[in-house]
C-alpha cells in the first residue's frame, strides 16, 4: 500500500518535529539551563562583591578609629579580625564571579582584588611594630594612609567589575586598561611599602 504524498510529507514533518523536540529537550536544554545557572550565579556573586566592598570600607573605618583612640589593644585586634573576615568574603565572591568574565576583565579584577587583600596584611604588620607607639602622630598618619589605600583598592575593584562601561571604542579602551593596570601596580607597590610616603622609613 502506497502512502499518499501529502500524508508522507505530513508524517516526515511530524517525525522531524518530534526528533528536534527531543534533541532540544535532552541535549540543548540542559546546556541552556546550566548556562542560565552560571549567569545567575555570577550575577549574585557580583552583587555580593559590592556588598563585601561596603563591609570592608565600614570595617576599615572602625579599625582606623580604634587604632588611634582605643585604650585596649584587644579592641583593635577584634576590628582587624572583622576586616580579615570581610576581605575573605570578597575573595570568595570574586572567585565565584570571575569565571563569567572575559579574560582581560578577569585580569584587571584579579589585580584589584589582590590589592584589597594585601592591605590587611600590611595593617597587621604596622600594628605589630607600633603597639607601644600608637599615640605618635606618625603612626596615626600611617593608619590614615592605609585606610586611603583600601578605599582606593575597593574603587579599583568596582572599576574592574564595571568593565562593559569602559567603552567599546578599542583605542580608548586600550588606553583605559593601561591606566588601570598602572594604577593597580602603583597602589600595590604603595601597599607593600606602608612607610614609603614618609620622608624616612620607620622601622
Amino acid at each position: 500500500m502506497t502512502i499518499p504524498l501529502p500524508l508522507q510529507t505530513a508524517l516526515i514533518s511530524a517525525i522531524t518535529a518530534a526528533v528536534v523536540t527531543l534533541l532540544v529537550e535532552y541535549v540543548a536544554k540542559p546546556h541552556l539551563e546550566a548556562r542560565k545557572d552560571r549567569v545567575l550565579e555570577a550575577t549574585r556573586a557580583k552583587r555580593a562583591v559590592d556588598t563585601s566592598l561596603g563591609g570592608i570600607m565600614s570595617a576599615a573605618v572602625r579599625l582606623m578609629v580604634a587604632a588611634t583612640k582605643a585604650d585596649n589593644w584587644d579592641t583593635v585586634s577584634e576590628h582587624l579580625k572583622i576586616l580579615d573576615e570581610r576581605v575573605a568574603a570578597l575573595e570568595l565572591h570574586h572567585a565565584q564571579a570571575r569565571g563569567a568574565m572575559p579574560n582581560r576583565q578577569r585580569e584587571l579584577a584579579d589585580k584589584a582584588v589582590d590589592a584589597v587583600t594585601s592591605v590587611p596584611l600590611q595593617i597587621e604588620a604596622v600594628f605589630f611594630n607600633w603597639q607601644d607607639r600608637r599615640r605618635e602622630p606618625v603612626f596615626q598618619k600611617v593608619i590614615r594612609r592605609q585606610h586611603i589605600q583600601i578605599r582606593d583598592a575597593a574603587t579599583l575593584v568596582q572599576s574592574a567589575y564595571g568593565w562593559p562601561r569602559m567603552t567599546r571604542w578599542k583605542p580608548l579602551r586600550t588606553k583605559r586598561v593601561a591606566l588601570f593596570k598602572a594604577a593597580a601596580d602603583e597602589l600595590q607597590n604603595e601597599i607593600n611599602s606602608p612607610y614609603r610616603f614618609l620622608e624616612v622609613e620607620i622601622l
